[in-house]
């Protein structure tokens, strides 16, 4: 009974032909699906019952983000934002558009 269910589901899904290709990219999907949650419920476990070995490495992860990773971030995220609101894109584009157009033959929105 179950594997009737599962022809007809695959049927259905395959508009109307039975395929088996579309089959076996379900079966890997699931597979991969699952060899993935067995690997996070195995790192979680872990983390659970040994976590002092964790903190510092976690602490150390967080400081170096804290110290490297958002100085240097930050004026880009700050400009962007700037040029996005200010819609400097939209008006450079009306220059830079005959420029790419010769260039790379795309058409003019692309600028």
């Amino acid at each position: 009974i179950l594997q009737i269910k599962l022809r007809r589901r695959y049927f259905a899904h395959t508009n109307g032909r039975f395929d088996i290709k579309f089959i076996m990219q379900k079966s890997k999907v699931k597979d991969v699906n699952l060899w993935l949650s067995l690997l996070i419920f195995i790192c979680i476990f872990i983390f659970v019952f040994n976590p002092t070995k964790y903190m510092q490495s976690v602490s150390n992860g967080l400081t170096v983000w804290a110290v490297a990773v958002i100085p240097a971030l930050f004026p880009f995220f700050v400009l962007s934002k700037l040029l996005v609101e200010l819609n400097f894109f939209e008006k450079f584009a009306k220059y830079i558009a005959p420029v790419t157009h010769k260039l790379c033959k795309a058409p003019a929105i692309s600028g």
